[in-house]
């Protein structure tokens, strides 16, 4: 239908957006905080808008570096440093990770280490 109406991409971005993991992090101790940033997302005819408007607002700011710092300072119990071709271990408790073959990193660990 996207397709017929002229809206292809824009439909197929929410349906990406749709597809991951919620764009929006919320942690107990600072919802008040989240709660604020992400109603200057908020288009208030309908979610499918939103995440479509998180997505244009990234993309305005030519994919900007700031995005990736929300996304490791959110993450950052999961960040890992590679130790070898294909070895990662988690930067605080220094357990072996292993990526999922879905990573767009799986099977990259080799041309780190040249």
């Amino acid at each position: 239908m996207g397709e017929q109406l002229g809206c292809l991409e824009e439909v197929l971005t929410i349906v990406s957006m749709l597809s991951v993991p919620s764009v929006f992090f919320r942690p107990k101790d600072r919802a008040e905080e989240s709660d604020a940033a992400r109603e200057r997302f908020f288009v208030p005819e309908s979610d499918h808008l939103t995440l479509y408007n998180v997505y244009q607002q990234w993309k305005q700011h030519d994919y900007r570096d700031i995005v990736r710092k929300a996304i490791c300072s959110a993450y950052f119990h999961n960040a890992a440093r590679l130790k070898g071709v294909g070895e990662y271990v988690n930067c605080r408790t220094g357990m072996p990770c292993h990526l999922h073959p879905s990573s767009a990193l799986y099977g990259m660990g080799h041309w780190f280490n040249r």
